[in-house]
């Protein structure tokens, strides 16, 4: 969940920050970049983190949500992901290793999947 780790070991962020807004929402800015001739994609979400403790394991429930944010305005020459979801689990397995299970839906990326419950994502954001 470190931004600044991540632009350390991944080649692909050209730009990503994180920053709060006059309503108290922290947002994340992303922008991934594309080879040749595909054109960057940015990102603008919001996220959350749990951590919880489940028979005496470490376990940490991310979820992430695109927003639209007046602020955050889409660049030219970038292509804006306006609907992106991700849901991360990740547990400890008590040494020094971890497991996860990871989801990501990307605008147009996920046509022709089954649809998801969104339940809980609605719940962690706010929207039910």
């Amino acid at each position: 969940m470190d931004l600044d780790y991540r632009k350390q070991w991944d080649q692909y962020v050209k730009e990503l920050y994180e920053k709060t807004y006059d309503d108290g929402k922290k947002v994340i800015y992303w922008e991934v970049k594309y080879p040749f001739p595909l054109s960057n994609r940015d990102y603008v979400y919001v996220r959350e983190r749990r951590e919880m403790d489940v028979s005496g394991r470490k376990v940490w429930i991310v979820l992430a949500k695109s927003v639209c944010v007046p602020q955050c305005p889409e660049k030219p020459g970038i292509i804006r992901v306006k609907s992106y979801e991700q849901t991360l689990v990740i547990e400890s397995d008590g040494e020094s290793g971890s497991k996860e299970w990871s989801t990501c839906f990307l605008e147009r990326y996920a046509e022709g999947l089954p649809c998801l419950s969104q339940g809980n994502i609605s719940f962690y954001f706010g929207t039910a």
